[in-house]
């Protein structure tokens, strides 16, 4: 593997404390996210936005396949455009990693395996990423270059 940038969220995620709480539970339970509305295709993604580096290291971890239906996903918010990185720490459900250029447009598509901390790199500079349960992708018919469209989404931190 090349080298790449690693995100905030995977270096973060080494460091102790960083952990769901005791006891399985999510620190951001998901009712409690504000959501955007994503268009693909002329298709809609309802995505939990996590537009903080502690939102960001929570990420899907713990989600269960019955807490998300196929048409919801998580779009991650950074500061800038750069390459990222993210892997499967804690994550229980087969996830479709979507890398997007600052101005919506898709660099690249990656599929994650639950439990693992394989890195899973961006080709190129990324400002968000979206995660879609395994198969979303090809559903929704995301693939590299395509545009996604949703409101402007500015990083907390």
């Amino acid at each position: 593997m090349g080298i790449f940038a690693v995100s905030l969220l995977a270096i973060l995620a080494l460091q102790p404390g960083v952990e769901p709480q005791q006891g399985g539970e999510r620190i951001y339970p998901l009712k409690d996210l504000q959501t955007v509305t994503i268009k693909a295709n002329d298709k809609k993604i309802t995505a939990w936005i996590m537009d903080s580096t502690s939102k960001r290291m929570e990420g899907l971890m713990l989600v269960r396949d019955k807490d998300m239906k196929m048409s919801q996903g998580m779009i991650f918010v950074f500061k800038s455009e750069e390459p990222q990185s993210f892997w499967m720490r804690n994550t229980l459900i087969p996830l479709d990693i979507i890398y997007i250029s600052a101005r919506g447009v898709v660099r690249n598509v990656v599929r994650g395996k639950p439990m693992t901390e394989t890195p899973l790199p961006s080709d190129g500079p990324a400002q968000y990423v979206l995660e879609l349960k395994a198969g979303g992708a090809k559903a929704y018919g995301i693939r590299r270059g395509l545009m996604l469209f949703f409101p402007k989404l500015t990083a907390q931190d």
